[in-house]
């Protein structure tokens, strides 16, 4: 779905709520992060990042899994620990996925959701179009990311000109854009876009795996909004960039 120059849409738009958003094959992988069933309790999935870099461990450790594969491992451990989750409330189960390093990051996030995306809209596997590194460059990760692709994709490649371009106008974003911080260490992914009567843009619905300081608890996945307002001050104050994948 794409913005007019003059805020006027053009695609599949609901009319009645005025709104454009993601196709239902990323809405489920979104769903599945903010609605992850562990034994009979319903959480949101942590936010967890590989800060000490290991490389040759399983995704699911990397902060880069699905939320099928973190919930799959969190019931290995509980059975082969004998802890009944059933039993437990949605803060243990959410303190026991910390900690065992089981949760997604912000790059980990968006690929997973963009690439349902552009797999029911293009029919486009995004794994395939990203580029993370020539092999003439550092031919050893090349050769791994092209088995590994989702452990090798962070924000700043997903950032990087071959990958994505800038949103210069603002008024002509598009769901499934990706907003990026000017320091290459977060990425959110716009979610929805309600308009108002007008069709201009009234606000703005975000999907992020959301980083706390240290002294904050509850890093998790989570759902945001802005108004359209709030967005144009972050990019005026060059907090924020607006970026697209090319593919």
């Amino acid at each position: 779905m794409e913005f007019k120059s003059k805020g006027t849409v053009k695609g599949d738009v609901d009319k009645e709520k005025r709104r454009l958003s993601l196709s239902p094959s990323a809405q489920a992988v979104i769903n599945s992060y903010l609605k992850m069933k562990i034994g009979n309790k319903i959480i949101a999935c942590p936010y967890f990042i590989n800060r000490q870099g290991a490389k040759a461990a399983l995704r699911v450790f990397l902060g880069k899994a699905s939320s099928q594969e973190i919930k799959e491992e969190i019931e290995m451990i509980a059975q082969q620990k004998e802890i009944d989750l059933n039993q437990m409330s949605e803060e243990e189960i959410y303190q026991l996925l910390k900690s065992k390093r089981l949760g997604i990051d912000c790059s980990g996030l968006v690929v997973h959701i963009l690439k349902a995306e552009y797999q029911e809209r293009k029919n486009i596997n995004i794994l395939r179009r990203i580029y993370i590194t020539a092999p003439w460059k550092n031919p050893w990760r090349y050769f791994i990311s092209r088995f590994r692709p989702i452990e090798n994709i962070s924000v700043r490649v997903l950032a990087h000109p071959y990958n994505s371009r800038i949103v210069k106008n603002p008024e002509k974003i598009q769901a499934g854009d990706l907003i990026i911080y000017q320091s290459l260490k977060h990425v959110l992914l716009i979610e929805e876009i309600k308009l108002n009567q007008e069709k201009t843009i009234k606000e703005i619905k975000i999907i992020h795996a959301q980083r706390m300081s240290p002294e904050e608890e509850g890093a998790r996945v989570k759902r945001i909004t802005y108004s359209f307002s709030e967005l144009k001050k972050k990019i005026e104050q060059g907090e924020i960039i607006l970026r697209r994948l090319k593919f």
